[in-house]
């Protein structure tokens, strides 16, 4: 049988943000025999549908742009199998897109998040992005590094809402130069917050796809 490759796009939100991606994965795999979808499966012991996904959302954080590339025979409809797919899932994850992609799923660079905080102002989240301070990340082999996390912070917006600070900002996440967003969030030194990745992009601004 002839394969393709099916991008999907879906949102995480609500109660799903506290489940783990190895959960996901598998809240996702059931979804898929449900609805009946002919997915390519490996290999060997113990068979999995073959399924590949953008960069996993720390835990507690939704999402309206994760992805998920599948392989599918040649003559499926992408719209069909994304509404059969979208059937057999809570609306919290939700499956609004679906098509061949032209690139690879690593070409994601930039992430862009709303990120709130109960009761910090917006003053006091404009001085710490001005100068953030440095974060430590810990390599395989757990030796710390220091990091500068200005030059991976693209831009950003600061706005008061009832009861604190929305950050709007677009970070980087290619493999090679990624800043986690619980460690942007942690720059603030505020302990209630709540983040929303709203979309991703190529390294040249565009939409991701």
């Amino acid at each position: 049988m002839v394969y393709k490759k099916l991008r999907m796009r879906f949102s995480r939100t609500g109660t799903l943000r506290f489940i783990s991606h190895l959960d996901l994965c598998r809240s996702i795999r059931t979804a898929l025999r449900r609805a009946k979808i002919p997915v390519r499966y490996s290999e060997g012991f113990s068979p999995h549908p073959r399924m590949t996904f953008t960069l996993p959302l720390p835990l507690g954080a939704q999402s309206l742009c994760e992805y998920m590339d599948i392989l599918v025979p040649e003559e499926s409809d992408p719209d069909a199998l994304c509404a059969a797919l979208d059937a057999c899932t809570p609306p919290e994850l939700h499956f609004s897109e679906a098509y061949v992609p032209d690139t690879p799923l690593t070409d994601a660079a930039l992430s862009a998040y709303e990120v709130t905080f109960d009761g910090l102002s917006p003053d006091a989240a404009g001085a710490v992005l001005k100068h953030p301070k440095e974060i430590t990340k810990f390599n395989k082999k757990g030796a710390e590094k220091k990091i500068d996390p200005a030059p991976m912070i693209r831009s950003y917006e600061v706005a008061a809402v009832p009861n604190g600070t929305l950050v709007r900002a677009t970070l980087d996440c290619a493999p090679d130069r990624y800043l986690n967003p619980d460690q942007f969030a942690a720059l603030f030194a505020c302990p209630d917050y709540s983040i929303l990745r709203t979309e991703l992009y190529f390294a040249d601004g565009r939409v991701f796809r």
